[in-house]
């Protein structure tokens, strides 16, 4: 009976495990999203309630996850909303590095690489909040202070410390402005496939979504 050569079996081997770490990260990107997305509707039902009066109000990622804390059981939710921050921090360090979206390395390339990389810091350091609240919550300890205003404290203490904070403001205001670019030229058509009906009512939802994306950017 024949046998298959040495080289081939490796090649089917390195394929599979490559196609392993492929979807590993693949699930793992689809946890952070859908861990921003669930605090990005928390951020908007609170800001809905907020204008009509009936007890929420407007507020950003941070207040998001302190209001469930709130609920029963709130810690567990936001533990596990953490751990999918942490894992949407991966994939963005991911995008920057192997730029799966090809960006590529020219100026424009950069600083849209340069945006996610600030990105993945921002959520791993939300993340981080997160865990410690949800935790000292559970065993009634303090949550601590928030994880970006050390950074600030971090960077200001460094050698051009002003610049250096100034630059990460820069950075964040840019792709601000981009998600406003992306709604207005509708530039996340190119990951979709819908029909006419499904786009005429989906498309202004995305616009809408990355405008409001582009003003809470922080």
């Amino acid at each position: 009976m024949p046998t298959a050569e040495p080289s081939t079996v490796s090649h089917a081997r390195s394929a599979i495990q490559q196609q392993q770490q492929q979807d590993w990260l693949e699930n793992l990107a689809r946890l952070g999203y859908a861990s921003r997305g669930a605090i990005y509707l928390i951020i908007g039902g609170l800001a809905v309630l907020s204008a009509f009066g009936e007890g929420g109000k407007v507020t950003d990622s941070k207040g998001a996850l302190s209001k469930v804390l709130e609920s029963p059981g709130g810690w567990l939710i936001v533990l596990a909303l953490a751990v999918g921050l942490v894992g949407y921090s991966i994939w963005r360090f991911c995008q920057v590095v192997y730029d799966p979206d090809h960006h590529g390395t020219d100026a424009k390339g950069i600083a849209v690489r340069a945006g996610m990389a600030v990105s993945g810091a921002t959520h791993v350091l939300l993340a981080g909040w997160a865990a410690k609240v949800a935790l000292g919550y559970a065993t009634g300890s303090s949550g601590g202070s928030d994880g970006k205003e050390s950074l600030v404290r971090m960077l200001m203490s460094q050698p051009f410390g002003q610049w250096l904070v100034g630059g990460l403001g820069v950075i964040l205001v840019g792709v601000g402005v981009a998600h406003f670019l992306k709604g207005y030229k509708k530039k996340f058509e190119k990951y979709f496939t819908w029909s006419h009906d499904k786009r005429k009512v989906l498309q202004p939802i995305c616009q809408a979504g990355l405008y409001a994306r582009g003003v809470l950017r922080r």
